[in-house]
């Protein structure tokens, strides 16, 4: 990508603003207003594949779950319970405050049991959904150095943008779980929500490099199979 050095710095001391007032307080308007214009400039796509991967930890004695006489699942959750979680049960995440119900999927089996960071002796129930065109997805998913250079200078005509949209990407991408609970994260994506009209985002596994979408908008009516019992990986 051509940035140069000024255009670099720019970007960078943004988003450090931003992830700093991020954990301590408030975003002001003005510190944000190249993140929120970075944000619109950004492609918004379908789901071009059919089948996504959803997997969910089973817990010890859980009412919705047949087991053997040993206490090893035996079946994992319908239809209904693969999808998105109740409210009650959900914790802050990648894209979602606590009790928010955001859904989460993976293009493949393994990044989705990837994704849920449980240990190997865990129970696992993994179901597909199909998603429709319905579905409008912002676009992080760009990946590798070419496909990263083609998309920054096909929806960018401003070197700041460019790297902007490099740093929301690091930020969507890297794994920060065990520090601020996504806290970051989570501040970006309600940037998103409040100034792009999209059901949800497109954007990449750090520990696979496949795709994961996140959907916010109508995700209760996605259809899930009935889920299978695998161990965690």
């Amino acid at each position: 990508m051509n940035i140069n050095t000024c255009e670099a710095l720019l970007a960078e001391l943004q988003i450090m603003q931003f992830k700093f007032e991020s954990l301590n307080g408030q975003n002001k308007e003005n510190n944000i207003a190249n993140i929120v214009s970075t944000l619109k400039k950004c492609d918004i796509v379908t789901p071009k594949k059919e089948k996504w991967y959803r997997a969910r930890e089973i817990q010890n004695n859980d009412e919705n779950i047949i087991y053997n006489e040993v206490g090893i699942p035996i079946r994992g959750y319908d239809s209904e319970q693969s999808g998105v979680a109740p409210a009650r049960y959900i914790s802050e995440g990648r894209a979602n405050d606590k009790n928010e119900q955001v859904l989460y999927v993976a293009e493949d089996q393994n990044t989705a049991l990837k994704e849920i960071k449980t240990v190997k002796d865990s129970y696992i129930s993994l179901s597909y959904c199909v998603l429709n065109k319905n579905i409008r997805l912002l676009d992080f998913s760009p990946y590798s150095n070419n496909e990263l250079e083609g998309y920054a200078n096909n929806q960018f005509n401003d070197g700041t943008y460019k790297m902007i949209f490099v740093e929301i990407q690091r930020i969507l991408t890297l794994p920060e779980y065990s520090e601020n609970e996504y806290v970051i994260s989570r501040k970006l994506v309600r940037l998103i929500k409040e100034n792009i009209k999209a059901s949800g985002m497109l954007y990449i596994s750090h520990y696979t490099g496949k795709k994961n979408i996140a959907i916010w908008d109508n995700n209760k009516f996605i259809t899930f199979s009935e889920g299978k019992v695998v161990q965690g990986i």
